[in-house]
């Protein structure tokens, strides 16, 4: 079973993932010597950090689109635009 069909986890791991990808382009960059290995480095050198940001984004995410935020923003800023540029009162 491949882990995209399990939403929830697969988010949560592709956080550790990225994690473990900009660890590797970090050595890259730096000029050091960087494996395959080093993509999965997020599993090892920062697992709890990585998961524990992974959840808070994911839940930040979710009340986002609860709320609708920004859907109910939007329409505000408009109407707040014309009001400005209506001279008929």
């Amino acid at each position: 079973m491949a882990v995209g069909s399990i939403p929830l986890v697969g988010l949560a791991l592709t956080y550790i993932f990225i994690g473990g990808l900009d660890w590797m382009f970090l050595k890259l960059i730096r000029g050091q010597k960087a494996e395959v290995g080093d993509a999965f480095a997020g599993f090892n050198l920062a697992f709890g950090p990585l998961a524990l940001f992974s959840l808070v984004a994911q839940l930040l995410v979710f009340l986002g689109i609860i709320l609708c935020i920004l859907p109910g923003i939007y329409p505000q800023h408009l109407l707040d635009v014309f009001h400005a540029f209506d001279h008929s009162g």
